[in-house]
């Protein structure tokens, strides 16, 4: 069954920006022109219409959306500088937003910072068709959308180690994200991780899987903004090697099993039985 949407006119609570973004962004050093702004804002009215129907997000207060869906995705610039930076040569810096649902983060960095080449990838179908729809409707030349799942695209030469930044929220643990994300990234690319605090156990759990899939130790960036949720933060991870061929394993079985150091009891059984 065809999904429909509806037309590109905006609810009436979506008809004027609200200045509060605007004026949020510029306190981080980055200027928002007023028609960035009416595009996040008409984005904001499309994803919200369409939560309850397709599951894009749980949050139906626009003000708070506008604070954690659009606030926090660009302030991302914080732990990754180089999002706003202008691209050296003729090539636009590309990002991957994986397991993007409804297009956080991808979407408001787009519009924020243009010069990036944006590629959404998300694994189920309605979500494609939606974001879509958004592209169409907003006429965002830099924006495209994949339907797909990332342990089967990351093994396609033309997205293996081809992006600059890969973003990821709300995927699963950092282990997983990691083994999901790092694939995509070319070497000295970055993948940026929106996680909660506090992630001392987490960052540990994580640190054989980030090291084996060719990343440098992680950073932690909490998001020190009064508009945004204290235990918030960004975890950005440069690659510093390539990802061996192998990873990551076959679709799941990142989620389900994510990578961990061999035990010691299961390492001397090895070392016996070489």
């Amino acid at each position: 069954m065809t999904t429909r949407y509806p037309s590109t006119a905006l609810p009436v609570d979506f008809a004027q920006p609200l200045p509060e973004l605007r004026a949020r962004c510029a306190a981080l050093n980055i200027p928002l022109d007023l028609a960035q702004v009416r595009l996040l804002h008409a984005y904001l009215g499309l994803l919200l219409e369409q939560r309850g129907q397709i599951n894009l997000t749980g949050i139906q207060d626009p003000a708070q959306a506008e604070r954690l869906l659009l606030l926090e995705s660009i302030a991302a610039v914080i732990a990754a500088p180089r999002l706003c930076a202008s691209p050296t040569g003729s090539a636009a810096l590309r990002l991957l937003d994986v397991g993007t649902g409804g297009g956080i983060p991808g979407i408001p960095l787009a519009i924020a910072f243009p010069h990036l080449a944006v590629t959404l990838l998300e694994a189920t179908r309605k979500k494609v068709n939606f974001l879509q729809h958004v592209i169409e409707a907003l006429e965002l030349g830099n924006v495209t959308a994949h339907w797909g799942r990332a342990e089967d695209l990351a093994h396609v030469p033309a997205h293996r180690e081809q992006y600059d930044v890969v973003s990821v929220r709300g995927v699963g643990s950092l282990a997983t994200v990691a083994e999901l994300a790092l694939p995509f990234c070319r070497q000295n690319g970055m993948l940026v991780a929106f996680k909660s605090l506090p992630l001392d156990s987490e960052l540990q759990e994580a640190s054989h899987a980030i090291d084996l899939l060719g990343g440098h130790e992680p950073r932690v960036t909490p998001f020190n903004l009064p508009e945004l949720p204290a235990p918030h933060c960004v975890v950005t991870v440069t690659k510093s090697a390539p990802t061996p061929q192998q990873y990551p394993r076959r679709a799941g079985k990142p989620a389900k099993r994510p990578l961990s150091p061999p035990s010691s009891a299961g390492a001397s059984r090895a070392k016996r039985r070489s």
